[in-house]
Parts: C-alpha cells; sequence; structure tokens
C-alpha cells in the first residue's frame, strides 16, 4: 500500500533535505522522485532493494543536495506529470536545475495517461519501469562510425552537385538562374549523359516548386527544352504557384518528396517559399533545419535553392546563415557586353571547389528549341 498522510516539514530558514525511506538501500544507481508519498511507493515497490530519495517539491531542490547523489552512477528522475501548461513549464525548469547540479542525472518521462509515481504503479508494473530506465540508458544518437570505410561522393552533376546537399543557386534577377534549374531537370528526366558539359551520374524524377515564374513561361520553356509531356508525365512534378510557405507547413513538401522519390528537388526561389525575415539568422536558421535540410538529408535528394544577390550583386541577399547553412553555394553572373552569356561560380563548397567556373550560352534554335551549353570562357565577370 501506498504510504500515506506524510508531509514534508521544514525548519524555518533551513534549506529543506533529501526525504528518504527508514531504511536506505545500496546500489550504483538511484531514483529521485517528487513528493513523499511517490518515494514511499517506489520504495516499496522495489521492496527496499534500490536507493530511493524524493524532494518535497519542484521548487524545493537546491544545489546543496547534489552531493547526496555523488555516489550513484546514474540518478533517474521521475517527476509529475501536469495538464496545466504554466505546472509543466515549472517543472520542466526545476528539471534544469537539477541536470545542471546533478550531472549524472536522467529524466525519466512518465507514461502520457498518469500523473505521477503512484498513479503510475495502479497501472503498470515495476517492469514497465524499468524498460523506461533502460530506455534512458540508451544514447539517442548515432554517432559515426570510423571503422567503416567513408561513404562515396554520389553526385548529381559531377563535381558541382552531390546528392543529399542543399546548393544555393544565387545571382541578380533575369540573368538565367531559373533557366539553369528548369534545363537541369529535363536533363534528368530525359537520362541525358551530360549536362551543361558536365556528366550526370544520377537520372530519375525532378520535383520543381515554383512560385517565382507565370504559367505560359514556364510552359514554354519546359517545351523548349525538350519535355514530352507524354514521355515524361511521371518524371516531372512541377508545382506551380502553390502558395507553399515552408515555414507554415514544414512538413507537407517532406511528406510530397518522401512518397515521389525524386532525384532532384528544385526551389524557386527561397524569398517567396517563406514569410520569415531574411535579415534574421535566427529566422532563417530555423527555416533552414525545419524545413530546407530535411529535404535534402531525409529524402537523399540533390536540394537546388535560387536565391537572389544583394543590391550590390556581389553575394546573397539576407542574412549570413543562408550561405553558411547551404552545403554549395554557386553564384550567378553576366558578361559585359553578351546578352545570351553567364558564368557559374562556385562560392562556397564543403567538397573544396570554390572558385571553379563553368561558362554557360543561351541558344534558340531555329525551330523554336532552346538549350543551355557550355561555352568557352570569354570577357570578364561583372561583379
Amino acid at each position: 500500500m501506498p504510504h500515506e498522510g506524510k508531509r514534508f516539514y521544514f525548519t524555518a530558514g533551513r534549506k529543506p533535505d533529501l526525504f528518504q525511506p527508514p531504511v536506505q538501500a545500496a546500489g550504483d544507481n538511484a531514483f529521485l522522485c517528487e513528493g513523499e508519498t511517490d518515494t514511499m511507493r517506489l520504495w516499496q515497490e522495489t521492496e527496499g532493494k534500490v536507493p530511493v530519495y524524493g524532494i518535497g517539491g519542484i521548487n524545493t531542490w537546491h544545489e546543496g543536495l547534489a552531493p547526496q547523489l555523488d555516489r550513484y552512477k546514474q540518478v533517474y528522475t521521475l517527476l509529475d506529470n501536469d495538464d496545466d501548461y504554466m505546472v509543466r513549464g515549472q517543472v520542466d525548469a526545476a528539471w534544469r536545475t537539477i541536470r545542471r547540479d546533478v550531472r549524472h542525472a536522467r529524466r525519466v518521462s512518465l507514461p502520457h495517461d498518469v500523473k505521477d509515481v503512484c498513479e503510475f504503479f495502479e497501472r503498470y508494473d515495476l517492469e514497465t519501469l524499468h524498460m523506461l530506465t533502460e530506455k534512458m540508458a540508451q544514447s539517442r544518437f548515432a554517432p559515426l562510425d570510423f571503422t567503416q570505410p567513408p561513404p562515396p561522393t554520389r553526385w548529381l552533376l559531377r563535381d558541382w552537385i552531390a546528392m543529399g546537399d542543399v546548393t544555393v543557386l544565387a545571382g541578380v534577377g533575369g540573368l538565367g538562374k531559373s533557366l539553369v534549374l528548369q534545363a537541369l531537370a529535363i536533363a534528368l528526366i530525359r537520362g541525358d549523359a551530360d549536362c551543361f558539359g558536365q556528366p550526370v551520374e544520377e537520372h530519375g524524377r525532378v520535383l520543381l516548386v515554383d512560385e517565382e515564374n507565370p504559367p505560359d513561361v514556364v510552359y514554354s520553356r519546359m517545351l523548349r527544352f525538350g519535355l514530352d509531356p507524354a514521355q515524361h508525365a511521371g518524371s516531372l512534378r512541377y508545382l506551380l504557384n502553390q502558395d507553399l510557405r515552408l515555414d507554415r507547413d514544414p512538413d507537407a513538401l517532406l511528406d510530397e518528396a518522401l512518397d515521389y522519390k525524386p532525384v532532384l528537388i528544385g526551389l524557386d526561389s527561397l524569398t517567396r517559399l517563406h514569410t520569415l525575415d531574411e535579415n534574421s539568422n535566427a529566422e532563417i536558421a530555423r527555416l533552414f533545419n525545419d524545413s530546407i535540410k530535411p529535404l535534402a538529408r531525409d529524402t537523399g535528394a540533390a536540394v537546388v535553392l535560387i536565391h537572389h544577390h544583394d543590391k550590390s550583386g556581389l553575394g546573397a541577399r539576407g542574412a549570413g546563415d543562408i550561405v553558411n547553412a547551404a552545403d554549395c553555394v554557386i553564384d550567378v553572373h553576366a558578361l559585359p557586353g553578351y546578352a545570351d552569356r553567364f558564368v557559374l561560380t562556385v562560392r562556397k563548397s564543403r567538397r573544396g571547389m570554390r572558385g571553379v567556373e563553368l561558362h554557360l550560352r543561351i541558344t534558340d534554335g531555329d525551330n523554336g528549341e532552346l538549350s543551355l551549353d557550355h561555352a568557352a570562357p570569354m570577357g570578364s565577370l561583372i561583379f
């Protein structure tokens, strides 16, 4: 039976001590409960074979109690569940204080359908508590195994765009960033051996999110690049002006991509796909962490994100975390005197390719075809 009718009593001016049962067991690990009744109930359930301590309430913990728990390898802490969000916040704050003072403490989360230890044992048994503590003893993380050979880089476009990476394609408006993305998409779904003169190493489905271009422009470009609506219907999913905002519903596009399984996810453009402050590093970091990076990491696809340069034309507009969070940043610059030519330059790469250039030429064929081809370097860049 639970220990009933007991209360903590404190002497004025004296800090409360840890409550302990009449006979304290020896052991490597201990439990810390909230409340004397819960402490006694756990002690009884374990038949006095496990060290058990208690605090009078979430606000009675102080750093002077920590030395009494230093002898244990782990201190499993059982705090009450509470439906009131304000009380829940106080409990979480109290736990952070305990965790700070007792570095080997681990919080065991009780099931949501029970409020405290006493209620837990009305529905569950000691074996269930053991399973919960075993789970807490295991690391939540999977460390990198350096005894295994490193995984090879999977390139989408060799030496330029890697699978599982976020690549930012940045430049001033009207230079051809969308053309690059659309031409690459066509090469992937057609199975072309190369694109822009670079070897294509992965082929497959493409998912494009376009919040930038009007429908007639998209139709014209994609058909002129060589899209066959009948042949390629299952290989290209073009989401045009869907009012998709990654900060408001980060899982919508991820779910779409996980179901569709594309090799390339194109986003055109960053500023149209969120409602956050583009100059705030904190908000941009959250956008990348919660929405953009999972698209690449969880699906394994290459993510190409179109973005704009600032007014100087020298770098990406907005917060520095746009560049910092990306795995690769490719700048798009014009060539003076050549309206049909521009240059891609690797500004940043986690794979050490900074400074590599690719000169491209826009070609209009006699039969209305449109192509974006590798061209010999000529002239100088506009910076």
